[in-house]
């Protein structure tokens, strides 16, 4: 920052970090700012309803020549889009299976509550009757959903409507890569304030190294970008939680960290704004003047509440495990479980009957199904073409048999892992601490279950035994 003489200096000078931005300020960056995206609002265009996406694109377009996409984002968005598309294109499936489950289980209540009441046949027939139209309804009603959207998404990049939008919205947009010599440095620096804790990025302290320095490498380029077109910096994120990125301010909207808006300023000699992506659309509707339907900004909240912080981008409940041979390690059971489909050539239900048949402890159907579940959740299987795959991970793992890639897969993808293996490293009653107080959004069965896998796995030692799978009673996800 550049000297002052003390004549001109206020209270706030050197301290604008500490400053709350005002609408003006908010007003100016979008009119005369550099605009960049972060990776989850790329990808989050696949979770938007149609019209929530016609009402951004709207937005972006007014943006013109200031909207920028920094080539980090650009690489996350390819390596993550077909997992995006496959997890919601399965939902529907899925969705089906569990409204399957619930029929069945509707009609068998109805019947023994007829058994009790000594029901007439004739009314105990107009009851189900009516059970089974309303069920019929609803279940027509989703395939018809699920396939509006399937229709406007595809893995074929020649089909997939939703990869069209963004591809004309970004054109002339994206950053360049950077040249190979700053490709190693950056690298090399991120790698550095990984494990000094300087932010941003060392939230993802926990993935591999070649993603764990994602964060920083767009947070540089971001930066290089500013300083080249001397604009303040607008930096829309759905990672609202990551404190690695964001300073929470009680009764205030949250802020980006002092370190980022120093940074920002020491390096481009500009400022530094962030907003959440509903925020942005809101915002940017009233500034520009567009029309963006209220339902739109809901959707964009929906989808920032369901997905959550950008560490829980994606990531999934775990289930219980089990049903291996006594004193079976489970990264034993996990490499059984996933070398079942390690030829490509079985259907969602052969696999379940299959793991049935390889672990017969398991003897109800719905607990095979959700123990197979971990599959998908862990990344190690996926559907294509209705038959379930082993992904380039389950390769990798039945390959090596590497306890670490489970580990890390578990800490990456797993909803609640690293809250509950904050709590179990830093306490020496982790277990009662877990049961009696569990991390906030979690039940303390829940949390009891993501420590038993996590002691499993060897991701934590404590002194006292986790609690075995059979003394929790998991409710259904």
């Amino acid at each position: 920052m550049p000297d002052q003489p003390v004549a001109h200096r206020s209270l706030h000078w050197g301290f604008e970090a500490y400053l709350t931005p005002s609408d003006l300020d908010f007003e100016h960056v979008l009119q005369h700012g550099m605009v960049a995206l972060d990776t989850n609002v790329l990808l989050d265009f696949y979770r938007y309803a149609r019209v929530t996406r016609g009402d951004l694109a709207a937005l972006l377009r007014r943006l013109e020549d200031r909207l920028f996409i920094p080539h980090q984002a650009a690489v996350e968005f390819w390596r993550n889009r077909e997992a995006t598309l496959k997890e919601y294109q399965a939902s529907s499936s899925r969705v089906l299976e569990r409204l399957a489950t619930l029929d069945s289980q509707g009609r068998q209540a109805l019947g023994e509550w007829a058994n009790v009441v000594a029901l007439p046949s004739t009314d105990r027939r107009q009851v189900l009757e009516a059970w089974a139209k309303a069920f019929a309804r609803i279940i027509a009603q989703v395939e018809r959903l699920g396939e509006e959207y399937r229709s406007a998404t595809s893995t074929d990049t020649n089909k997939d409507e939703v990869l069209q939008q963004l591809s004309e919205l970004l054109e002339g947009r994206m950053g360049a890569a950077p040249q190979q010599d700053e490709a190693v440095a950056d690298r090399r620096e991120g790698q550095r304030r990984l494990e000094q804790q300087i932010p941003p990025g060392f939230g993802d302290k926990s993935k591999s190294q070649e993603y764990a320095v994602g964060d920083y490498l767009l947070w540089i380029q971001v930066l290089r970008e500013a300083k080249t077109r001397q604009a303040d910096i607008l930096l829309v994120t759905r990672d609202t939680t990551k404190a690695d990125w964001w300073r929470k301010v009680d009764g205030a909207p949250d802020l980006p960290r002092l370190e980022l808006q120093d940074e920002a300023r020491a390096l481009t000699g500009q400022r530094l704004f962030m907003l959440t992506p509903s925020v942005f659309l809101r915002l940017g509707a009233h500034v520009f003047g567009l029309r963006v339907r209220e339902e739109s900004i809901t959707d964009v909240r929906r989808v920032g509440r369901r997905t959550g912080v950008g560490s829980d981008q994606g990531k999934r409940p775990i289930d219980k495990l089990g049903g291996g041979i006594e004193g079976e390690s489970f990264l034993s059971i996990i490499l059984r479980m996933t070398g079942l489909a390690a030829d490509g050539d079985l259907t969602y239900d052969q696999l379940i009957s299959a793991y049935r048949a390889a672990f017969p402890r398991i003897t109800i159907e719905r607990e095979a199904r959700r123990r197979v579940g971990n599959l998908f959740t862990l990344g190690l299987l996926e559907m294509e073409n209705e038959k379930a795959v082993t992904t380039a991970a389950g390769q990798e793992l039945l390959a090596t048999g590497h306890l670490g890639l489970l580990q890390r897969l578990f800490l990456e993808r797993v909803l609640g892992a690293e809250e509950v293996r904050q709590v179990a490293v830093s306490t020496p009653s982790a277990a009662e601490q877990l049961r009696d107080d569990p991390p906030s959004g979690m039940t303390a069965t829940q949390a009891l279950l993501i420590f038993r896998w996590l002691t499993e796995l060897g991701l934590v030692k404590v002194g006292e035994e986790a609690p075995s799978e059979q003394a929790l009673e998991v409710p259904e996800t």
